[in-house]
């Protein structure tokens, strides 16, 4: 690798995270009179101006010529100075108590994990809600994309930082040259930004902050909220479909929309990964949203520790336990049931109370939203809750955790696997299935009308490997620290997957506070890992990287 390359480009790098740092200035100083904050978002800003100019003072004299050795060391430091940068807001401002939250908190937001240490996010100076959510927006289509798209003079060397960072399998470049590439990804990113915030505005009556911010964690596919609650604080059915429709659009690849300006419908039309992202989300969307129409009435373990804070017996919570995930259709039959249970001990009083805590009833409208809203969440791996899935039905909850894995379309801003993978996967089966009992038969595997060659299987294959071994080594850890099955399984997918809720202790209405400082850098590094898609990483921590 050429240091005076890497250190030239990087303290450039630096320079830009300087002018970033100062943006929630403005509000700080203009609409919240927060100049203490406004002072460590400085302080901050000087501090990465300093090492941008020692470092490009190091640079100096740096050759033109980016190679991909080089590419490799720059995406890769520059992702870590990201982190580390994102972290200095939070805790020099004294919000969050001790580094390694504040490290968890930026790499979840620049990786648009969406995962939070924070328990009372609405404590948060307005300053700060701008801050997280726009590590989300910057880090989705990348930082260094952007750069690529400011600074063209990098030439093919930017075409190696590009493809090193934009997630997916295909990132061939959708015009001629790079510079136009990212900044056409750039313009469409940002149109359909304020695009959103204008209808949030407009017709879901939030105020002009929260439909920004909620803006840039939708484009990014990250999930980070201004509530607690989340999407589900606002309780505006119309914020949800414009949320859950901005969603499946940052999840789909945004080299289609440039060709949907170029008119060349019948293209995007043909796209397989697009066909099968809309099948996916609208076969486990409709599945789900029929079990919740189903409804009925039945006890999970939430239901039973909030009607114990209520102030119901242990003796009788214990013998409610019987009814735990059953599921009665009507609601004598279920009333029938405590009285049964309980040996007819329960007052009219409680037993109203346990009978309204264990309605699942959805009308035909609430339920398609709400399983659309989940799903599209989760595909696409942005991580809002306008819902708590966690009291679905268990086969929901089976259709819930294979969506952890999907991701979007390559191309996007979201995580996971990548739609286009999960295709070649299941061509490649049904090729091999075709084998067994057609062994003659000479056939290639295609996705839509690009025939798939070892040269992009290979990969794909290896990732896949990649992907399972670092879910499991973060399960395993997990494991290790004491945590349940499902919570450490699911904490470590929505970590590599850079999904954010998972299930467990780390559900829709959970945080991931509860973690040991181990476990957050662990957590940390996988989502870092899983947003730069292992290889950029690993290829750094190879000792030949090293050797001329």
């Amino acid at each position: 690798m050429n240091f005076k390359v890497f250190f030239n480009i990087c303290g450039t790098f630096h320079l830009l995270l300087a002018a970033l740092l100062l943006l929630p200035l403005f509000w700080c100083f203009y609409f919240e009179i927060n100049e203490q904050l406004g002072f460590w978002f400085i302080i901050s800003s000087l501090l990465m101006v300093a090492v941008g100019l020692l470092f490009r003072r190091i640079g100096k004299g740096a050759p033109s010529v980016l190679m991909p050795r080089d590419a490799l060391g720059i995406v890769t430091y520059t992702w870590i100075a990201l982190a580390i940068t994102g972290a200095l807001p939070y805790r020099v401002s004294g919000a969050v108590p001790n580094f390694a939250d504040a490290f968890f908190e930026s790499v979840s937001g620049f990786t648009t994990t969406g995962s939070t240490i924070l328990n009372d996010i609405e404590s948060l100076p307005k300053a700060l809600h701008l801050w997280r959510t726009l590590t989300h927006w910057i880090g989705g289509l990348g930082v260094v994309v952007l750069f690529v798209s400011i600074f063209p003079s990098l030439g093919v060397g930017g075409k190696s930082l590009f493809k090193m960072e934009v997630p997916g399998p295909i990132t061939e470049s959708v015009t001629p040259k790079i510079k136009d590439t990212s900044r056409n990804l750039w313009y469409t990113y940002l149109g359909l930004t304020l695009l959103e915030t204008a209808l949030l505005r407009t017709l879901g009556k939030m105020s002009w902050f929260d439909a920004l911010t909620h803006s840039f964690s939708t484009m990014a596919t990250g999930g980070f909220s201004t509530k607690n609650a989340s999407i589900t604080a606002f309780n505006s059915p119309t914020i949800e479909w414009i949320v859950l429709i901005f969603m499946f659009l940052a999840g789909a690849n945004f080299g289609l929309y440039y060709l949907l300006s170029k008119w060349q419908w019948r293209v995007v039309y043909k796209d397989a990964e697009l066909r099968f992202y809309l099948t996916l989300t609208l076969i486990s969307a409709g599945l789900i949203a029929l079990m919740l129409w189903m409804g009925g009435y039945q006890l999970d373990q939430k239901d039973l520790a909030l009607l114990q804070s209520q102030g119901l017996p242990l003796k009788t919570i214990d013998q409610l336990e019987k009814l735990k995930d059953q599921r009665f259709h009507k609601k004598e039959t279920f009333t029938d049931s405590i009285n049964q249970a309980t040996e007819g001990s329960l007052s009219e009083n409680l037993k109203t109370i346990v009978v309204t805590q264990a309605d699942r009833n959805y009308s035909v409208h609430h339920a398609v939203r709400s399983a659309l809203f989940q799903v599209i969440a989760l595909i696409t791996t942005t991580g809002f809750a306008s819902d708590d899935y966690e009291r679905y039905p268990v086969s929901g909850h089976l259709i819930i955790f294979y969506l952890l894995f999907t991701g979007g379309c390559a191309g996007s801003t979201a995580g996971g696997l990548k739609l286009f993978r999960v295709v070649l996967i299941g061509k490649t089966l049904f090729h091999e299935i075709q084998m067994s009992f057609r062994p003659s038969l000479i056939s290639k595997i295609r996705v839509g009308n690009t025939v798939i060659s070892n040269d992009l299987f290979r990969p794909v294959l290896a990732f896949v490997g990649v992907y399972f071994s670092f879910v499991t080594f973060g399960a395993l850890f997990l494991g290790i620290e004491g945590h349940d099955m499902l919570t450490a399984l699911t904490a470590s997918m929505t970590a590599v997957g850079n999904v954010g809720p998972g299930f467990g202790t780390v559900g829709p209405t959970e945080s991931f506070a509860h973690f040991s400082v181990e476990a957050k850098y662990v957590l940390a590094t996988l989502m870092l890992l899983g947003r730069l898609e292992f290889f950029t990483v690993l290829g750094v921590l190879h000792h030949k990287f090293w050797v001329r």
